[in-house]
This record gives C-alpha cells, structure tokens and sequence, in this order.
C-alpha cells in the first residue's frame, strides 16, 4: 500500500468492498493494512466492518497460520539487550623473572 491507500481503501468499501473477504492463505485486508502499518486503513476497514455488525469476527480472523491482524501490526522496534558481563580471563602468573609459573598435578 503506497500513499493514497485510505483512500482506495475508502473508495473500495463504498464500491461494497466486503472488509471480512480472506484471500487464499486467510489473510484479511485488516491483515494486509496492520501488516504494512497502515493505521487509518485499519481503522476504516474497522468502521466499515462495526457498520455490519462484524467488527469483532474481523479482529478475531487468523489467516492460514492463525496468526490475528494484531499480529500483523508493527511495533517499534526493541532496544537490543544489554550485553552480558563476563569475567575477565584468568591471567597467567609469572615469577619474579616473568617465566610462568605452572603447577604439577601429581596423580
């Protein structure tokens, strides 16, 4: 959907688009306009929907994977997770005269 979408949308339901008609892997234009971040799409085709008494079935829709139109809806992105805190590696010791010390493990 490019600018102008609400009012294709708008054009389209008063040409008797009907907002509940799924396409053939379920998704609804609700899906389509919350999948593309079309706010007032979805509100319109929300009205268009409550006008026929079918607002509640068109949010309760899944398409083929089940997944709702809220689903669909883009949310701003997360922050990324803090980083995780790891010790720091043990450090070798070294004599007097920086030769490394090791220890023998008598078996």
């Amino acid at each position: 959907m490019r600018a102008g979408a609400l009012d294709m949308v708008e054009l389209l339901l008063g040409r008797g688009l009907e907002p509940l008609r799924a396409s053939h892997n379920g998704r609804s234009p609700l899906h389509v306009a919350a999948l593309h971040g079309r706010a007032a799409c979805a509100a319109a085709l929300l009205r268009a929907a409550a006008a026929r008494g079918a607002a509640l079935t068109l949010l309760l829709h899944g398409d083929c994977g089940g997944a709702l139109a809220l689903h669909e809806a883009r949310a701003p992105p997360l922050p990324p997770p803090p980083r995780a805190r790891t010790a720091p590696a043990p450090r070798a010791r070294t004599g007097r005269r920086g030769q490394r010390i090791t220890r023998r493990v008598e078996v």
